[in-house]
């Protein structure tokens, strides 16, 4: 009966919107980590705290990657699922940040920019067939 009533609508489920409820609760979730960064931001320009910044950076990258997969969910679009794979690849770099606060500044340095070189070098690796691509998806 339920089948009946949705009429034309796809097999994949509900939809809001003209866009089916997983990807638009994806989306949807993005906007609310930006929303909770945004409402941390004031204390990331005060407190100036490896903890503080590890947070925000996490809030950030989910942010982009939870909007950017909804949006790949609902365009079938592969360069969205590839932006959402790239923000949690230079976010977990940020975030490495915190548990290496104890270490010296050269050294906490050296070793976030070693980090950040690598994960966007794995994410070109990534990038170079489509199959790769489907396997970071």
């Amino acid at each position: 009966m339920l089948a009946a009533a949705m009429g034309s609508m796809p097999m994949s489920g509900l939809m809001i919107w003209g866009v089916s409820l997983s990807a638009f609760l994806m989306a949807l979730s993005g906007v609310v980590y930006l929303l909770c960064g945004l409402l941390l931001w004031k204390t990331v320009r005060q407190e100036k705290n490896e903890l503080v910044n590890a947070l925000f950076a996490f809030l950030m990258y989910q942010a982009v990657n939870m909007f950017f997969m909804g949006l790949q969910m609902h365009t079938m679009n592969m360069l969205y699922s590839n932006i959402a794979a790239l923000a949690v690849f230079i976010g977990s770099a940020y975030m490495l940040k915190f548990p290496l606060s104890r270490l010296s500044a050269t050294t906490r340095k050296v070793t976030f920019y070693l980090t950040l070189a690598f994960v966007i070098g794995l994410f070109a690796w990534f990038m170079q067939t489509m199959d790769r691509q489907m396997n970071l998806m």
